[in-house]
């Protein structure tokens, strides 16, 4: 198993340096109280935060839990691609969303592969569902009306889900559907045990809708990024808002020169932690090991090399 530093190096390479997009900030001095001012008795405390309490808002901020109580994730391997931009760029995009994949530990499809994880650019995000849903439901298999619903109506310019494949003991796939364009499972209520589950839950299928006027001077790099983190994990986006550690998943939240031109170190290690974690556990375990996971990666990037 690699190490974290390992997971880290290979972050770098895809060219992630937020700390190098922050001004170091030199902490001010603060200059002695004269002894004669009555502050100067005064003893103030500053509290410290606990090691992993970022990392643990930052886990549970952005995990987005479905009704079945699990993170799920992809087991096969997975096979990006992009439409609606340039095709070069369409080309840059995909290939990036592999690269980010292999560096978290996902396995990945070889290149003549049939998709399960679509970026679409779209002129009009509500109007594409919709075109969808009458034409191909499949596409939404698992997802309620009012789901549905509430993609096409969201406030901001990008729509994300996942089709869910829900798994019995051994693997076997429960309530199998067909689709000539895609795999996806129909998948019924189930609840885990306390401890753990037999049901395992996992995405067949993931689809990421952007529309075009938002996606402005976004490079192939930001937006491959931003979709990886929004289809290879159930991630909510406006829980990144306000967040301690910056994340890509701010890219269509606020001002763009301030988001992170690449994914960060942190959405890395998020990635990386959920698929280290054990499938069948409920969400709160999983969250847990997760931010444990996170805070150790971060914990042994800070620590001098003694290799």
């Amino acid at each position: 198993m690699r190490s974290n530093k390992t997971l880290l190096a290979g972050a770098l390479l895809l060219g992630i340096a937020d700390a190098a997009m922050r001004p170091a900030m030199a902490e001010p001095a603060t200059p002695p109280a004269e002894a004669s001012d009555p502050a100067a008795a005064t003893i103030v405390v500053t509290g410290r935060p606990r090691p992993g309490q970022a990392e643990r808002r930052f886990v549970d901020a952005l995990s987005r839990p479905a009704s079945h109580g699990q993170l799920a994730r992809f087991a096969a391997p997975v096979c990006p691609i992009a439409f609606g931009l340039e095709a070069a760029d369409a080309g840059r995009v995909a290939d990036r969303m592999r690269r980010v994949a292999a560096a978290v530990g996902m396995r990945v499809s070889d290149q003549d592969c049939r998709p399960n994880i679509v970026l679409l650019v779209v002129p009009d995000r509500a109007r594409a569902i919709a075109h969808w849903r009458r034409n191909r439901a499949d596409f939404f298999s698992g997802l309620t009306p009012r789901q549905i619903d509430a993609l096409a109506a969201g406030d901001g310019p990008v729509a994300a889900w996942q089709v869910v494949a829900m798994k019995g003991k051994g693997g076997r796939l429960v309530g199998r559907g067909d689709s000539d364009t895609f795999d996806y499972v129909v998948v019924p209520e189930a609840t885990p045990y306390r401890i753990g589950s037999q049901i395992e839950f996992e995405f067949s299928g993931a689809f990421v809708l952007v529309e075009a006027a938002a996606v402005g001077d976004a490079t192939p790099v930001q937006l491959a990024d931003y979709a990886a983190m929004r289809s290879f994990a159930a991630t909510d986006p406006a829980g990144a808002v306000d967040q301690a550690l910056p994340t890509i998943l701010t890219l269509f939240s606020g001002d763009r020169d301030t988001a992170p031109l690449s994914v960060t170190e942190h959405d890395v290690r998020y990635l990386t932690a959920l698929y280290k974690t054990q499938i069948a556990a409920r969400a709160g375990d999983q969250q847990r090991a997760m931010a444990k996971s996170m805070a150790q990666g971060a914990a042994e990037a800070e620590a001098p090399d003694r290799e």
